[in-house]
């Protein structure tokens, strides 16, 4: 079961006496991440926790703004519980944003927190401009009271291998490439979301979907048809989703909608949340003559898809 998240501003400590915690921000969980958190872990046990921010610590610097992210906050918090740690959140503002290395180390490793132990990845950086790096936090460490784990680069073995990031899933997804995104996380890209209202146009040519939007801060595949597997209710179902702006349907929408059919499934999913995990790009978005011609070129995803997941 998951653990708890808790809002440390203002708080008194030590929240974590004793405890291990890691350091980061975390976006996408990948599989460098999880080697940190499993560290932390295995170290910590039942005192393992993740000290983050819920939004990007470039949104407090002016005239910048967030990377598209791979997680929402929500969703990358509740992957973190789900693997056994706790969470403590602070926002990153203007004021914390101005914090020295030595002010943050004191202030939240050894008084808010009172860890023993901190692990971090081989190029965290903390503190004003990302003045701090891993050799000042193991010296701080050793004046503060508590010891520190680097875990080095976890890399991706292909032809030229290559460090796994966050900003190279981010690169994967955007060009369409999920497989590649799933390997580097470990888990399909997915997007989560409560099913809305639609105009029911896909029922008039035998294709419902189940609509729901896209969140705006999340980085966007191309525009176009992807194969789906939707976890509705604990369930797995495979199916077909069209992420875009619809253009054959609709001449003025402007935010992309993500529209999932699933295959055998009668169910109405209006006002229920589900979960959609993207696992291979089909084709990209275009704007078809007539309706006619949009039905025909569905029918011929679904059976591509389908065939798909008869392959796997």
């Amino acid at each position: 079961m998951p653990l708890g998240m808790f809002d440390i501003e203002g708080k008194e400590g030590p929240l974590l006496a004793g405890g291990t915690v890691a350091l980061g921000f975390f976006d996408g969980c990948h599989l460098g991440h999880q080697k940190i958190l499993g560290k932390c872990l295995e170290l910590g046990k039942d005192k393992a926790a993740v000290f983050t921010f819920p939004n990007h610590p470039t949104t407090a610097i002016p005239g910048r703004s967030a990377p598209p992210l791979v997680t929402t906050a929500h969703e990358r918090i509740e992957i973190i519980r789900r693997m056994g740690l706790e969470v403590y959140l602070r926002e990153f503002n203007r004021e914390f944003s101005s914090w020295s290395a030595e002010h943050f180390a004191l202030s939240i490793l050894k008084e808010t927190l009172g860890v023993r132990h901190v692990v971090v990845g081989h190029d965290y950086r903390f503190g004003h401009r990302a003045a701090g790096d891993v050799a000042l936090l193991a010296e701080l460490g050793a004046e503060y009271g508590f010891e520190v784990t680097v875990i080095g680069a976890v890399m991706h073995h292909d032809t030229e291998p290559f460090v796994i990031s966050s900003t190279r899933i981010r690169q994967a997804v955007a060009e369409g490439d999920l497989m590649l995104a799933q390997q580097l996380m470990g888990r399909p890209f997915s997007v989560g979301g409560t099913v809305v209202q639609g105009h029911q146009r896909g029922r008039t040519i035998g294709f419902p979907t189940a609509n729901i939007e896209y969140p705006d801060e999340k980085v966007q595949p191309p525009y176009g048809v992807v194969a789906v597997k939707v976890l509705v209710d604990g369930e797995s179902h495979f199916g077909i989703a069209n992420f875009g702006l619809r253009p054959t349907v609709e001449s003025e929408q402007t935010r992309p909608l993500l529209e999932v059919h699933l295959f055998d499934f009668e169910q109405d999913l209006y006002g229920r949340s589900i979960t959609v995990d993207f696992m291979a790009f089909v084709r990209r978005e275009q704007k078809f003559e007539s309706f006619d011609a949009l039905k025909a070129q569905i029918q011929a995803d679904v059976e591509r898809v389908s065939n798909f997941f008869s392959r796997r």
